[in-house]
């Protein structure tokens, strides 16, 4: 009878719905991407944002000042803690983000040289620096460091 009939049409309307949710994720994440993460502790349902677009504002302001450039660095690596390890406002400190680490898995290498990080990001904010940095290789390892915890 008709409640049959509908109880036919509903799977069918799941099934369409799952794939375009599929293809959708498929245009989101190159293949290759979601080939490494399943083996990382990011292995996940949920697409991630891209660290290249996490660390924006900050290849945005690498022409800027040092303050400018730090702060949005900074920022950034934080922003990066909160997608990927679901770290949230006041939880968002140095101890926070080692503990996290730790519990993660991140090597301890990487775990210094991420404290290494935001301690230059925080010496650059308040002191004054004559020094010229190279904010691009700053960003470039700063990118490279974050994509090796990623993906283990």
């Amino acid at each position: 009878g008709p409640p049959e009939g509908g109880h036919y049409v509903r799977p069918r309307y799941h099934v369409r719905l799952v794939r375009s949710n599929d293809s959708a994720h498929d245009k989101l994440s190159p293949d290759p991407a979601r080939d490494v993460s399943r083996h990382s502790p990011f292995a996940s349902t949920r697409t991630f944002i891209p660290i290249s677009r996490i660390l924006q504002p900050a290849t945005t302001f690498s022409e800027a000042d040092d303050i400018t450039f730090y702060t949005a660095l900074r920022k950034c690596i934080w922003d990066f803690f909160a997608e990927y390890f679901g770290l949230t406002g006041s939880n968002v400190n140095k101890n926070s983000v080692m503990a996290i680490m730790k519990q993660k898995g991140v090597n301890a290498e990487n775990q210094e040289r991420i404290m290494d990080l935001l301690r230059r990001c925080e010496l650059g904010v308040f002191t004054y620096s004559e020094g010229n940095v190279d904010k691009k290789a700053m960003l470039k390892e700063t990118k490279e460091l974050l994509e090796q915890i990623v993906n283990g």
